[in-house]
């Protein structure tokens, strides 16, 4: 199958990033798949960007993916970045190709979910707000604040098995 990448527009600029995004069509015009490239613009980020694959199922080992993932990684050196990061559910199709072109797992993310209609939000709200020894409940976007980072990290290394 010869497949065709276009590079798409794509207005999306935050103060976090923008966003550059190309699809993958087959000769009859018809969508295969796509790729975005996140290039973050954050103070102590711009060395990194993020890519997302998605490519049909029906269009999958027909080269659609790779030319994408091609096309982004190239735009990412490009623009000078070092790192490119990407994510994947452990096991999947998508992980498998991520391995295969040479990306490696970092991080594992384990997510828990408290179904809210069973919450006692009372009782949470309590908890939340009840000084425990040794914590203190903080918030805040985007990187963690410098006087917070070390004990961030050592943190994320206790959760993780």
């Amino acid at each position: 199958m010869s497949v065709r990448i276009t590079a798409l527009t794509d207005p999306e600029e935050t103060s976090a990033g923008r966003r550059l995004a190309w699809l993958a069509s087959g000769p009859d015009g018809s969508p295969a798949g796509y790729v975005f490239l996140r290039l973050f613009t954050r103070e102590g980020q711009r060395h990194l960007a993020e890519v997302d694959v998605q490519v049909h199922p029906a269009e999958r080992r027909r080269r659609a993916g790779t030319l994408l993932l091609d096309a982004a990684v190239a735009a990412a050196r490009r623009d000078g970045r070092s790192t490119v990061i990407a994510q994947a559910a452990a096991g999947s199709p998508g992980a498998a190709f991520l391995t295969a072109r040479g990306f490696r797992a970092a991080l594992a993310l384990t997510y828990a979910r408290l179904p809210l209609a069973e919450a006692d939000l009372p009782a949470l709200t309590a908890i939340s707000e009840t000084p425990h020894a040794g914590y203190r409940l903080t918030a805040w976007e985007g990187t963690v604040p410098n006087e917070l980072a070390d004990t961030f990290v050592a943190s994320r290394r206790a959760a993780t098995p």
